[in-house]
């Protein structure tokens, strides 16, 4: 073999792993390119077990990424026994300022008595705690993680591009542990866009524990006064969640937190 024909194969070869590296990142690049890089996130958090003499408390957040907006109308907090195989749950309808629109099921209860649904009702209140987030007009989307595929709803009014390291709503559910019979219960969190039902949390999970000998005692003690309590709270608070949301259609503006919940002597309206 000639040296020019050394030569000749040489530069063939260089030739051939050049295009290579340049197909190697540019395929690289158009991956980097269809994977995401954050997506929206709704998440549940609280105690991993609760007395049942005791109240529950789940914080329930929404973040929103950098350049996602989305129309949110309602959100979807659900909770079930673990153990089931009917897939019955019970599904907390309320709306971004925090007003509860709907229980469903009404009355009765879920999977033969482990989640009593008119106690879990009278019992019920849902806290604004935190709302930064933006309310504009423009393009509708977001990517949802665990459906692992990206939303998008057009052009519209809806909630987004704000702060990408703020977390832009934020709730404090509770409800008394009395409602629920000992054993574990799932949780989770949705968001009901107008057009469907999305950006599903992943499960919480907690477990509803045997009352202590103290709180048996307590609950005894002082379960007259709380129940006039909650009573009370819920008669006087129908009013003002009737009357709450003034925002424009559409949107729901939480500039002062209130306890929201919409029952009178424990009978759903």
């Amino acid at each position: 073999m000639t040296r020019l024909t050394v030569v000749a194969v040489l530069s063939e070869h260089r030739r051939a792993l050049t295009s290579l590296v340049v197909t190697v990142m540019l395929l690289g690049s158009l991956a980097a390119a269809t994977v995401p890089s954050s997506a929206l996130e709704t998440e549940l958090t609280g105690p991993d077990e609760v007395d049942r003499n005791a109240r529950m408390t789940v914080t329930a957040t929404v973040d929103i990424e950098e350049g996602e907006r989305v129309p949110i109308e309602t959100y979807q907090f659900t909770i079930s026994p673990e153990a089931t195989d009917s897939g019955e749950a019970l599904t907390v309808t309320f709306a971004p300022n925090g007003t509860i629109h709907e229980v469903t099921p009404e009355d009765g209860t879920i999977n033969n008595g482990d989640i009593r649904i008119q106690q879990f009702v009278e019992s019920l209140t849902i806290t604004p705690v935190e709302n930064q987030a933006p309310y504009g007009y423009g393009t509708l989307s977001a990517y949802d993680e665990e459906a692992d595929v990206t939303r998008d709803y057009g052009y519209g009014y809806g909630y987004g591009y704000g702060d990408a390291d703020a977390t832009e709503f934020e709730y404090r559910i509770s409800f008394n542990a009395t409602a629920l019979d000992r054993g574990t219960f799932v949780g989770r969190l949705g968001i009901d866009t107008g057009d469907e039902s999305a950006f599903v949390s992943d499960e919480f999970e907690f477990e509803v524990t045997k009352p202590t000998e103290k709180a048996e005692k307590g609950h005894k003690n002082g379960e007259g006064t709380e129940k006039n309590s909650h009573a009370g709270q819920n008669r006087q608070s129908g009013k003002h969640v009737a009357n709450s949301d003034t925002s424009p259609p559409g949107r729901s503006a939480i500039a002062t937190p209130v306890v929201a919940n919409w029952f009178d002597g424990g009978d759903v309206r």
